[in-house]
């Protein structure tokens, strides 16, 4: 919509409300669950699609994290815009947009494969975080 890349990042209710108009609410990415017999790739379109109504076209792979939960293991995909306007999932999500790079919003702590990921795209376009 700007001109320049932007990410989608979503405020989702675990994340805390603002109690202050000086306290910034904290975006992340869209996460979720793969479901039994799913493909990684099939769950990354789906959880955006439940999530934002948004949908996606090349999914690809980047990293993986341990989770502080035992048994699990996050993975991290990147996936380009496809189609949609973004209806949010309200009873997990308060909020969810596209940010320019250059202005996003309190996001997650550095070390966090989501903050990883954001840093990534960021740098590719010139821009440290």
């Amino acid at each position: 919509q700007t001109g320049t890349m932007q990410i989608l990042l979503a405020h989702h209710h675990r994340y805390g409300q603002q109690k202050t108009p000086q306290q910034a609410l904290q975006y992340g990415l869209i996460a979720g669950f793969v479901e039994v017999g799913e493909s990684l790739e099939h769950a990354v379109v789906r959880e955006v699609a439940e999530e934002v109504n948004i949908s996606l076209k090349d999914i690809r792979y980047v990293s993986s994290q341990p989770w502080p939960f035992p048994s699990n293991l996050m993975l991290g995909f990147r996936a380009s815009y496809a189609d949609g306007d973004i209806v949010i999932q309200e009873d997990e999500l308060s909020h969810a947009d596209f940010f320019d790079l250059s202005k996003l919003p309190k996001i997650p702590f550095k070390g966090s494969i989501a903050y990883e990921l954001i840093a990534q795209i960021a740098n590719e376009q010139g821009i440290s975080l």
